[in-house]
C-alpha cells in the first residue's frame, strides 16, 4: 500500500505523477487546439496568420451537444426499499433538489458536457474551507453518566465540564462541485483502465498566506513552504512567459505571493492527501478518505481500448469544419474577386457612348454586336458543390445536426420527419445514459458529504398527493433516519433536457386534448376532476401571457356536465374517409435546399457562358 508520509513511497509518486503528466501533454495541446477552432477568430488578440473563420460549425454543434444533454437543472431521486424510510427519503430528496439549485450544480454540468465534446471532462465533489467557523458539541466531552452509574463516574463527570469546553469552533466547510481544467489534472496514465487507475490529483494556486493560516495542515511544512511560479513547471508550452517570469517568487500577475498545491487522491488506499508542488517536501496532510466514490467523475463520450482517457465528437468533426472553413475562405475569394468588363472591336466612339451613357439613355451605336460583356473568376461551381458535400457530411458526423438544431423539416412528410428526429434521439441515447450515469454519481458524492455534515441546514418543502399547502422538509443537522447506504439515488433522466416554456405549454395541451379530455366521463365517476383554475395558471406562466388569467373568470356556480349535454344528433357510429396521397416536394428540407442553391448558382453560370 502507498503510504504518502513515507519518503521513500512519496518520491514513487512523484516519479509516476511526472510521467503521466508528460503523457498527457498531447491531450492538452490538441484540447486547445480544438477550443480556438470552437472560438473562432475573433475571440481576444488575433494575429495576422490566423486564419479566418467563416461560417463556425464546431461552435454549432457543441451548442446543441450542451443543450440537449445538459441544457437544464437536473433533478435528484431518492428512493428506499424499507418502508419505514420513505418519508424521510422524500425529505431527503426535496433538501438535495434544493441543494443542488443552491451550489447551481446544472452550470456545472453544462460546462462539463462541454469539455467533454473537445476530449473528457472532470468534476471535482468536495468540501471546501468556509473560512467561517461555528459552534458545534465537542467530540471529546464525556456523556453524562446514567442514575446508577458510581459516584466517582460522577465526579469524573463533573470534573470534565470544569475542564474540557462543551462545544468547539469549527470551519464547517461548503459543499462545491466544480469543473477541473485538463491543463490542471492528472491521471494515472499507466492504467489500461478505470479499475486500475493508482491515483488522480488536480493542480491549483492559492495564496500563501491562506496556506498558513489553514490549522488542517502539519505547521512544520508550512514554515518551510516558499511562493512559486505558475510557469515554473510548464515552460515547455509558456516559455515566454517563464523567461519574462525569471526568478522572482511572485509572478508579474499575480497580487500576492501564490503556491501550487496538489489535491491527491489515492483510490486503492482510500486516502486524500494535500501537497505542494514541491518534491522536497512532506504532505501537507494525509488523511481517509471516508466516501464510497472518489472526489473526481470524469465524463468521456467515446472510448478508446486500452486507455482512461478517451475522445469527444470535436476530435471526428475537427476536420470536416477545417476542411468546410478552408472552402469557404476560397468561395469568397472567388467571389470578391469576380471581374466583369465590357470588351470591342472596331469604331472606339461605339465603346465611349456605353461607357459614358447613363442609365436609361438612349446610346448610339454603329455596331451593337461588337460590344460584348464578360465576366472571369467568379464562384466555381464544382467548389461549390464540393462545399454542400463537405456541409452535409459534417451534419451526418455530428448526428444530423440539422435535425438536432431544428434546422428546417428533414423529410417532406410529418411522418418521415419524425422517424428521422426519432432516429436523432437513438444517436443521443448513448450519450444522454453517460450524463445521466455521470451526474447520479455527482450527486452521489454531494448526498454522501451531506449526510455527514454536521452544521448544514438546508430549507426546503415538498408537495404530498392529495394536500394543497406545501409540507416542511427542512434539512437539518441532527435529522437522520437509517444508514445512507439504505438509499438509492438516481437522476430523473429527462429532467436534464433543456424545454422551453411554450414546449411545456405544448405538451399540456396535448395531454388535456389526447389523454383527459377522452377519458373525462370516467375520470368524474371515479371521483376526479381537472383543475381548470390551476391549467390557466400554468399555461399563463409558460407562455408569458397573463391576460389569460383575465379573459376566464371563475366564482359562478359550477354546471352539471349533464346541464350542457346536448340531445341534438350526434355523429353518426358509421362513418366514411377518404385518404388521398399526394407527393411533396422535399425541397424545404436542409439537404433539398443545398441543391436548389448549387442549381440555382450552376443555371446563373450557364447563362453568364451563353452571354
Amino acid at each position: 500500500m502507498l503510504d504518502l508520509t513515507r519518503p521513500d513511497d512519496l518520491a514513487s509518486f512523484w516519479k509516476v505523477w511526472k510521467t503521466s503528466e508528460k503523457m498527457l501533454r498531447p491531450f492538452r495541446k490538441n484540447r486547445i487546439s480544438l477550443v480556438k477552432q470552437y472560438i473562432g477568430d475573433k475571440y481576444g488578440a488575433s494575429s495576422e496568420h490566423q486564419k479566418v473563420v467563416v461560417a463556425n460549425q464546431m461552435a454549432l454543434a457543441a451548442d446543441s451537444y450542451m443543450m440537449s444533454l445538459a441544457g437544464d437543472r437536473p433533478r435528484c431521486s431518492i428512493s428506499t426499499q424499507y418502508p419505514e424510510l420513505t418519508a424521510f427519503a422524500a425529505n431527503y430528496e426535496a433538501s438535495t433538489n434544493r441543494l443542488i439549485e443552491e451550489i447551481k450544480l446544472e452550470g456545472v454540468l453544462q460546462r462539463g458536457v462541454l469539455d467533454a465534446f473537445f476530449g473528457f471532462a472532470v468534476v471535482k465533489c468536495a468540501r471546501v474551507p468556509s473560512r467561517k467557523h461555528v459552534d458545534v458539541m465537542n467530540p471529546d466531552f464525556p456523556p453524562e453518566p446514567g442514575m446508577y452509574d458510581p459516584p466517582e463516574t460522577w465526579a469524573a463527570y463533573q470534573l470534565a465540564q470544569q475542564l474540557v469546553p462543551q462545544t468547539v469552533q469549527v470551519d464547517p466547510g461548503k459543499l462545491s462541485a466544480w469543473c477541473v481544467s485538463l491543463d490542471d489534472y492528472v491521471v494515472d496514465m499507466t492504467a489500461s483502465c478505470d479499475d486500475e487507475v493508482r491515483f488522480e490529483s488536480h493542480q491549483y494556486r492559492v495564496p500563501l498566506s491562506e496556506v498558513r493560516e489553514d490549522s488542517r495542515f502539519d505547521q512544520a511544512v508550512v514554515e518551510r513552504i516558499k511562493a512559486d511560479s505558475k510557469w515554473s513547471d510548464r515552460k515547455y508550452e509558456h516559455q515566454e512567459r517563464a523567461d519574462e517570469q525569471g526568478k522572482n517568487e511572485t509572478d508579474v500577475d499575480d497580487i500576492e505571493p501564490m503556491v501550487t498545491l496538489l489535491d491527491v487522491y489515492l483510490k486503492r488506499e482510500s486516502k486524500w492527501a494535500i501537497l505542494v508542488r514541491d518534491e522536497t517536501l512532506p504532505p501537507l496532510m494525509v488523511t481517509d478518505w471516508e466516501y464510497e466514490d472518489g472526489p473526481f467523475h470524469r465524463l468521456t463520450f467515446i472510448d478508446v481500448p486500452d486507455a482512461v482517457i478517451g475522445m469527444g465528437p470535436a476530435q471526428h468533426l475537427a476536420n470536416l469544419d477545417e476542411l468546410g472553413n478552408k472552402l469557404w475562405r476560397k468561395l469568397a475569394s472567388d467571389a470578391v474577386n469576380r471581374k466583369t468588363m465590357a470588351t470591342y472591336s472596331g469604331d472606339p466612339n461605339d465603346a465611349k457612348n456605353v461607357k459614358e451613357g447613363k442609365n436609361g439613355d438612349m446610346v448610339r451605336v454603329n455596331n451593337p454586336e461588337a460590344i460584348r460583356e464578360i465576366s472571369f473568376n467568379g464562384v466555381d461551381q464544382q467548389t461549390m458543390m464540393f462545399h454542400q458535400v463537405v456541409e452535409g457530411a459534417f451534419s451526418r458526423q455530428a448526428g444530423n445536426l440539422d435535425a438536432r438544431n431544428g434546422l428546417g423539416p428533414q423529410a417532406s412528410t410529418a411522418t418521415q420527419d419524425s422517424l428521422i428526429h426519432n432516429q436523432v434521439s437513438a444517436v443521443d441515447a448513448k450519450m444522454a445514459q453517460r450524463v445521466v450515469g455521470w451526474t447520479a454519481g455527482i450527486i452521489r458524492s454531494l448526498c454522501s458529504m451531506l449526510w455527514d455534515d454536521q452544521t448544514k441546514t438546508i430549507a426546503a418543502t415538498r408537495q404530498i398527493p392529495g394536500v394543497s399547502v406545501p409540507i416542511d422538509a427542512t434539512w437539518t443537522p441532527d435529522e437522520r433516519q437509517g444508514k445512507f447506504d439504505q438509499y438509492s439515488y438516481n437522476v430523473e433522466p429527462y429532467s436534464m433536457r433543456y424545454q422551453s416554456p411554450a414546449e411545456r405549454a405544448q405538451k399540456l395541451i396535448g395531454l388535456v386534448g389526447t389523454v383527459f379530455a377522452p377519458m373525462m366521463q370516467p375520470l368524474m365517476a371515479a371521483g376526479g376532476m381537472i383543475d381548470f383554475r390551476q391549467m390557466i395558471d400554468t399555461l399563463a406562466e409558460y407562455l408569458d401571457e397573463p391576460a389569460l388569467r383575465q379573459w376566464i373568470k371563475f366564482g359562478g356556480q359550477a354546471v352539471p356536465p349533464s346541464a350542457t349535454s346536448s340531445d341534438g344528433p350526434g355523429m353518426s357510429p358509421s362513418t366514411t374517409r377518404n385518404y388521398v396521397r399526394s407527393s411533396v416536394s422535399g425541397g424545404n428540407t436542409p439537404q433539398g435546399q443545398r441543391v436548389q442553391r448549387m442549381q440555382a448558382m450552376s443555371a446563373m453560370s450557364d447563362s453568364n457562358d451563353q452571354g
